[in-house]
């Protein structure tokens, strides 16, 4: 579970610069709030990740159908769950994940409610990872 402080009506970003802080982003662990261990990582929709990405699991979107919402959760797709994406089918079509050490197929629209922090090798490596598929062309 993770935090941002930010001004609240009665403190502005200025103020704060002046005392010498910043907006910080925090998150809950063992009980406590610390400061997160990567801020500058990004946060994205499922959805948006390509064959091989993986990612953290960070939050659900709030707007979104509380019974959908906790069906996912039950799926597996809950914070603080490291998912993968397998494959995706043709045409913005069905989305095969890799969580709890389970395959769930998710569509587009589901796939969208849930954001993930990309881990430091999809976002330094801008590419798919190798997902150690060997192919021989004869």
């Amino acid at each position: 579970m993770s935090a941002r402080v930010v001004p609240d009506m009665f403190t502005s970003q200025s103020q704060l610069e002046n005392v010498g802080l910043k907006s910080v982003e925090l998150e809950v662990v063992d009980g406590s709030m610390a400061p997160a261990a990567s801020t500058d990582a990004r946060i994205v929709p499922l959805s948006t990740l390509r064959a091989g990405d993986t990612g953290v699991i960070c939050r659900l979107d709030e707007e979104a159908d509380e019974t959908i919402t906790h069906r996912l959760q039950l799926l597996g797709f809950d914070c603080g769950r490291e998912v993968c994406l397998i494959r995706q089918a043709p045409l913005r079509g069905p989305m095969v994940f890799r969580v709890c050490d389970a395959q769930m197929c998710l569509r587009q629209a589901q796939a969208d409610m849930i954001f993930v922090r990309l881990s430091d090798d999809a976002v330094d490596a801008g590419a798919p990872a190798d997902l150690g598929v060997v192919a021989s062309v004869a």
